[in-house]
């Protein structure tokens, strides 16, 4: 099962501790305006893919924390994020991709921390 403790943990390895303030529910609308290589462009809009997958997952486990099929998709989900923290810790060297990279994250934690928002 997973519990509050396993989610923070899992939110400080892949997602970094700077998951505190809101971001609007669509960062860019497209990434084109960032001055990044294709390479982090397409990471960054696959992030964002993977956060607006996940929100919904992690509110229903909190509903019905025993939905095994809810609880399978969640470990997948974290199973995606895990295969791309090698390549994530490259790409944040570039400081445009880290701050594009933790204004999703932020929105990751706003919208699992009040999911009214």
């Amino acid at each position: 099962m997973i519990t509050d403790n396993n989610r923070r943990n899992f939110f400080k390895r892949f997602f970094g501790a700077a998951l505190l303030a809101a971001t609007p529910l669509s960062i860019f609308g497209t990434t084109d305006s960032l001055n990044l290589p294709e390479e982090q462009r397409a990471f960054l809009n696959d992030f964002e893919d993977w956060v607006n997958e996940y929100i919904p997952v992690v509110h229903r486990q909190t509903i019905n924390p025993n939905d095994v099929e809810n609880n399978h998709k969640i470990m997948k989900l974290a199973e995606i994020a895990g295969k791309r923290s090698e390549i994530l810790v490259k790409f944040m060297q570039n400081s445009e991709f880290k701050n594009a990279y933790l204004q999703i994250s932020n929105k990751l934690s706003e919208r699992i921390n009040n999911p009214m928002a």
